[in-house]
């Protein structure tokens, strides 16, 4: 059971899965410092929870939604701008 669902900032709904996946993700970038990430560099050197795309993309997005990152102007990539307090400010 992946437990209640709840609404990120966009109105998207995630569960408390797609958050601890997302923690992940921020751990992650946190230890690579990477300034920009797109989903196909997580997909194969990211933590092992994300290694499917659609569960990259689903955590990315979350953590657009909150600030953590921001998509990059061509969409069609798929990268992601890292915000610099994720590596702690």
């Amino acid at each position: 059971m992946l437990g209640p669902t709840s609404r990120s900032k966009s109105g998207r709904r995630y569960t408390l899965e797609d958050a601890h996946r997302a923690a992940r993700l921020v751990e992650w970038l946190t230890t690579k410092r990477l300034q920009t990430v797109s989903v196909r560099h997580v997909c194969q050197f990211g933590p092992s929870s994300l290694r499917r795309a659609h569960l990259t993309r689903e955590a990315l997005e979350l953590l657009a939604d909150y600030g953590y990152v921001d998509r990059s102007p061509d969409k069609s990539a798929e990268i992601y701008d890292v915000d610099r307090c994720v590596w702690g400010c």
